[in-house]
């Protein structure tokens, strides 16, 4: 995931030049084993490695309407604060800017989603949205993130997502773009974009749970 926000617009914008790698591990670390794995939905992409098995090259962390508990952020702040170092302040003015951007029903948020660099133009996103997206469409909520990139503006709208809102953060920050998709808007089969397997073997989604890991072959994933 650090490998994935480098050279991202929101992330190079509120993360501290120095050792930025290193902060975006730390800051990923807290949301994936903090928020992710104990509130939420949480799949990795993984992919052969030459001389090295399968590796890790993506995730996703989908958050239920039913939220990460308020004294989970709270116990979070300290950590996120220290990374974020003298940027700490803009950050919290970013997240302000943004508030009046998400919905106030309830909804289920696609909180990060990232694939290293270099293996993007893959289908992994695609793959990687499709287990969060079901995840909500089971539960009848629309699905929203936010994203500083233009061109993941395009990604999201192919898999039935819209705009809601644009908003230019403060203090020099990037455009974010605040999407939902609705449930009752689910893709077909027909028009969703598979990724590019061969053989069925490129890679699977493995779900990410206390205790416990399933994983789920592609090829099943297209499938179903």
């Amino acid at each position: 995931m650090a490998d994935a926000f480098l050279n991202y617009p929101f992330t190079d914008w509120m993360v501290p030049a120095d050792n930025r790698e290193g902060r975006l591990r730390g800051l990923f670390s807290l949301t994936v084993g903090r928020v992710g794995i104990p509130y939420g939905d949480t799949f990795v992409a993984r992919c052969a490695a030459q001389g090295r098995g399968r590796e890790i090259v993506g995730a996703v962390v989908g958050i239920p309407a039913s939220g990460v508990p308020d004294e989970v952020w709270a116990s979070m702040a300290p950590a996120e604060e220290a990374l974020l170092a003298h940027r700490a302040e803009a950050s919290a003015h970013a997240d302000q800017a943004m508030r009046r951007l998400r919905p106030t029903e309830p909804h289920y948020t696609i909180a990060t989603i990232g694939v290293a660099g270099h293996h993007r133009r893959r289908g992994l996103a695609e793959a990687l949205l499709e287990p969060v997206l079901a995840a909500a469409d089971d539960q009848a909520l629309p699905a929203y993130l936010e994203t500083s990139s233009a061109s993941n503006v395009r990604l999201y709208e192919r898999v039935g997502f819209t705009v809601l809102d644009v908003v230019d953060l403060p203090d020099g920050g990037p455009t974010v773009w605040a999407m939902a998709r609705h449930s009752d808007e689910s893709r077909s089969h027909g028009n969703w974009k598979r990724p590019k397997t061969t053989d069925g073997a490129f890679g699977t989604i493995a779900q990410l749970r206390r205790g416990a890991t399933g994983t789920t072959p592609w090829s099943a994933l297209n499938e179903r």
